[in-house]
Formats: C-alpha cells, sequence, structure tokens
C-alpha cells in the first residue's frame, strides 16, 4: 500500500497530498465528467439509433420473445391464448477494458490537467467499441445466425419467409433509388410467423464511406437525385431519415449497402450490456502495482458487452456484384 501522493493543484499551484482513494474519487468524479462532455457523440447516437440496449447481468441473456406475437381477432366466444414460440437464441458478453498511466513526476508537476482529455479519450473508445460491434454484425450477417439460427441476412428459404438478402443494381445515383423503392417495397411485404404482414418501414441507410455522398444527395435533393429530371421531386429522398457511413463495410465490400428499420423499440441489432460491481456499465479501477518500483498508476475502465441480432425482417442488406 503506497502513502500519500502528492499532487499538483494547478489554480493554486501548491502539491497536495493525496490518499490514494481521495485520488481514485477524484479521477472518478473527472471520468464521469467526461461521460458527460461526450453526450451526444457520434458512435453513441449511432448505436442508439441502431440497436436495442438491453442489460444481462449474469453474463448471457436468453432472447426467446423474438417469437412473433399472435394476430388480433375479432372477440367471438372464449378467448384462446397461444404460447409464444420459445427460441433457445443465446448472447454472451464479452470482458473489455483499457487503460492509462499516471506517472509520479507528472503528477507532482502537472496535477490532473490532462487526466480529462485522456479520459474522454477512454469513454470515447468504448463507444466506438460498441459501434464497431454493431456495423461488424451486419457485416458479418450473412453468416451469423439470428434467433431462428439461420443467417440473418438470407433469401428465403424453409422456416425463413422473408428475403432480405436482396441483388443491387449498382451503385449510380439512378441504381441506389431504384434499389431503395425495391427494398422498400419488399419490406412492406414481409410477414411474422404467423403470415401476417408486418408492414416495416425501413429509414436508416448503413453504408460503406465511399457511397455516403451519394446517399446524402439522394436524402436532401429536393429534386431527382440523378440529374436526369431536374423538374421532378426527389420522393425517395423521403424514404431516408438517417445515412450512417462507416469505414469497416468499405474495408469488405464497398457496393454492398443495408436498410434498416430502426424507430421501433426492438431494433435489427441487439446490444447487450452489463452491471458492474458498482453497479454501473464501467467500473474504473486505480492499479498502485508498479508505483514502487517505476513510480506509475494505472487507471483502467473496463466493461462487459455484446451484439445479437434482432429481427431480420427489420433489415435487408443490398448485395452489388
Amino acid at each position: 500500500m503506497i502513502g500519500l501522493i502528492k499532487v499538483l493543484n494547478a489554480t493554486s499551484g501548491i502539491g497536495t497530498d493525496l490518499t490514494l482513494e481521495d485520488l481514485k474519487g477524484i479521477i472518478d468524479e473527472l471520468f464521469n465528467g467526461a461521460r458527460d462532455a461526450i453526450d451526444g457523440f457520434g458512435p453513441s447516437e449511432n448505436v442508439k439509433m441502431l440497436a436495442t440496449e438491453v442489460s444481462a447481468n449474469n453474463g448471457s441473456r436468453i432472447y426467446g420473445f423474438l417469437g412473433s406475437v399472435p394476430g388480433v381477432k375479432e372477440w367471438i366466444g372464449s378467448k384462446t391464448y397461444k404460447q409464444l414460440k420459445e427460441y433457445n437464441y443465446v448472447v454472451r458478453n464479452k470482458e473489455w477494458y483499457n487503460a492509462v498511466t499516471m506517472r509520479k513526476n507528472e503528477l507532482r508537476r502537472s496535477g490532473l490537467i490532462d487526466i480529462p482529455m485522456m479520459l474522454e479519450g477512454l469513454v470515447r473508445e468504448h463507444a466506438n467499441n460498441k459501434l464497431e460491434m454493431i456495423i461488424g454484425a451486419l457485416n458479418d450477417g450473412t453468416s451469423g445466425t439470428a434467433y431462428d439460427n439461420i443467417a440473418f441476412f438470407s433469401n428465403a428459404s424453409g422456416v425463413r419467409v422473408n428475403d432480405n438478402l436482396l441483388g443491387g443494381a449498382g451503385v449510380t445515383l439512378a441504381n441506389l433509388k431504384t434499389d431503395i423503392t425495391a427494398a422498400r417495397v419488399a419490406m412492406a411485404s414481409f410477414v411474422n410467423d404467423n403470415g401476417k404482414l408486418m408492414r416495416v418501414v425501413p429509414n436508416t441507410i448503413v453504408c460503406p464511406v465511399a457511397l455516403e455522398t451519394s446517399f446524402l444527395e439522394i436524402k436532401n435533393s429536393t429534386a431527382d437525385a440523378s440529374g436526369d429530371n431536374s423538374g421532378v421531386a426527389n420522393v425517395v429522398g423521403g424514404y431516408i431519415d438517417n445515412v450512417i457511413a462507416d469505414p469497416l463495410l468499405d474495408a469488405t465490400d464497398v457496393n454492398d449497402w443495408y436498410y434498416l428499420a430502426t424507430k421501433s423499440a426492438l431494433k435489427p441489432v441487439v446490444i447487450q450490456t452489463e452491471a458492474m460491481n458498482e453497479g454501473d456499465e464501467f467500473e474504473t479501477v486505480l492499479d498502485e502495482t508498479q508505483w514502487a518500483s517505476d513510480g506509475i498508476l494505472g487507471y483502467s475502465v473496463e466493461s462487459a458487452s455484446n451484439v445479437g441480432y434482432g429481427l431480420p425482417s427489420l433489415a435487408v442488406k443490398i448485395v452489388n456484384t
């Protein structure tokens, strides 16, 4: 156990002796401030848009509720009750962390003046990690299985009655407009496990950065975005609320993209988090093991989370060969 740690007060210019516990308390307050500071940070907002966040405090969770809810019937005579079909779809959390070091001489000479920037970086990277897992799940969706044990993006076959793996016409503005309309028509006709129309309305494009400008042009142009009919209203732009471009997709295929329905409580992807020992999503640890030998304190931020798939009918992948 180390003794008192001298930390410069940047305001007064006077060094203050702090216990390890006091120092951790101050840094934790700065960490919470860093979390507030990045509220609205792009990756954090995109995580909320693309994924339903659920808590799994036992390290995993079974998503049996993804079976179809029975349709509405006319009430004639006695009610009948249907048991939801049970699915053994389990998502298990993974452990994550990132860490920074604080040196004895830096604390003595500069205090904690640089710590907020370091902490904000830690929080940003945890948000980036969540988004990368979500984009990775979409990217791997032709092999990663959904709750029905079929690839999330799949042609209609057997149990899967909706085709959410669509062939694209190409990546010109005219091609993209054609495919947006075709995907919208296809999703409107998707049915649930009971054969009832779901009337899915997609609104969010997820694409490689290489296609971002084209989709934004379609979204924001008042006239025909292809330029062929400048006097014609751009109706297709109204089918897009959000465009999320991610470089992870460019590394796989710059021509494939995704069209998702993200307005409902259940979204195409599930992000599963876990309350750590202190009941919060993050646990912070101040490590003193290298203080005596190297004059170093380690500060780490730990979390546990993972992604899974929601309903395949809320997303389509458009593949351009």
